[in-house]
């Protein structure tokens, strides 16, 4: 067996990373470059997968697609909004920067089904976490858009065959949200 070397970040950089990455909620304008987001999904595509499955796939999405689903995120969620709140929240969709679409395999197996789905979670993390440490934030949303059969006609997907884990929108932060956690005690739960 032929091994690979691999240079592992010391932990405090990693622990940084993972630390002071936020949910990024307003992007500047600034496009960010196709290589970036090709670079974190090569990257993305190292989370463990059960039996080596490698069930996501990431969607990049143009401004044609982008605006479709902009208009049907306005059409199913603001129902009894004024016209000037439905303009703004499509303006918003428009100006993100990128727009990623993940899916995950699905299988006649429930749990080879529930692994796919947890491995690419486990995906769009790493994805997140190499633009963070690039200076590019994220945005991971699972909006009740991601479960309609019109997103699925969209994109062209067949709900059997796959299933949409979230949109991704991704670019440089406008402004970064400072967050705490509970204690770590609040996590743990001690059993003999």
């Amino acid at each position: 067996m032929q091994t690979e070397s691999v240079e592992i970040k010391s932990a405090s950089s990693i622990e940084h990373v993972i630390r002071s990455r936020r949910t990024i909620h307003s992007f500047r304008l600034d496009p960010i470059p196709e290589s970036a987001i090709l670079d974190a999904i090569d990257v993305a595509r190292w989370a463990p997968n059960h039996k080596m499955t490698e069930p996501w796939t990431f969607y990049l999405l143009g401004p044609k697609t982008v605006s479709l689903l902009a208009d049907m995120n306005v059409a199913l969620h603001m129902d009894g909004k004024s016209d000037m709140y439905k303009k703004v929240k499509r303006a918003k969709w428009l100006s993100m920067p990128t727009t990623t679409v993940i899916t995950s395999k699905k299988c006649q197996d429930a749990l080879r089904t529930k692994e796919n789905y947890a491995a690419t979670c486990c995906a769009i993390h790493n994805f997140s976490l190499y633009l963070w440490d690039k200076g590019i934030g994220s945005k991971w949303s699972t909006t009740k858009l991601t479960r309609t059969k019109e997103m699925y006609d969209i994109l062209g997907l067949d709900p059997r065959e796959e299933e949409i884990v979230g949109i991704l929108w991704a670019g440089y932060p406008e402004e970064v949200p400072s967050r705490d956690r509970t204690p770590v005690e609040a996590s743990v739960v001690r059993m003999d």
